[in-house]
């Protein structure tokens, strides 16, 4: 599952600094928007740890855009960008930019988002239990062993034991940015 879900490109991409969290637009959002900010911070924090994740008023390498108005042909409900891994020829993330829209409900939404943000690839297979990182692929499926896995599963911010896992396992010392798949699937014996 971590060869799944953590290798972008083939190479882990992780922050390797702080991840200080700023809100663009704080001051047109109401405070349950902010709340739910600083509820995603407080989730992650000891996951990434050693890395720090909290929120600042500036100078944040991680900026979140809540309520986006979108114009044009396409509207995307989220999203995520990073910073130009081939331009810094770095795989440590530097910088991303996470949004959500007003027309759409982003609060469970932006959560993926910060996933992607902290490294997290849309994964390739289908798994027998919830993850927040392709909770947007009707290809696939949520698989529910009962109503109160469902119920748990929809609550905001739900997180699974399983993503906590690659989670903690990405932000690991033993795991650096740049790490190739295969040398990966080598050091650990995989197929």
């Amino acid at each position: 599952m971590f060869a799944d879900f953590a290798f972008p490109n083939d190479r882990i991409r992780k922050y390797d600094e702080d991840i200080r969290v700023v809100i663009k637009n704080k001051e047109y959002l109401n405070d349950a928007s902010i709340h739910e900010v600083d509820s995603i911070i407080a989730i992650l924090a000891p996951l990434v740890h050693p890395i720090k994740i909290y929120r600042v008023e500036k100078n944040g390498n991680l900026v979140v855009t809540r309520n986006k108005q979108t114009s044009g042909k396409y509207r995307r409900s989220s999203g995520c960008e990073n910073s130009n891994l081939f331009e810094t020829l770095s795989w440590s993330n530097t910088y991303s930019e996470i949004y959500d829209t007003h027309h759409y409900n982003g609060a469970k939404h932006i959560f993926k988002e910060f996933e992607h943000a902290l490294g997290l690839n849309e994964p390739a297979r289908q798994y027998p239990f919830y993850t927040n990182i392709n909770s947007n692929t009707p290809q696939k499926p949520y698989i529910f062993r009962s109503f109160e896995e469902s119920d748990s599963c929809m609550a905001q911010f739900y997180i699974s034991e399983q993503e906590k896992m690659v989670i903690k396992m990405l932000y690991s010392p033993a795991i650096k940015s740049g790490l190739r798949k295969e040398e990966f699937m080598k050091q650990f014996k995989l197929s």
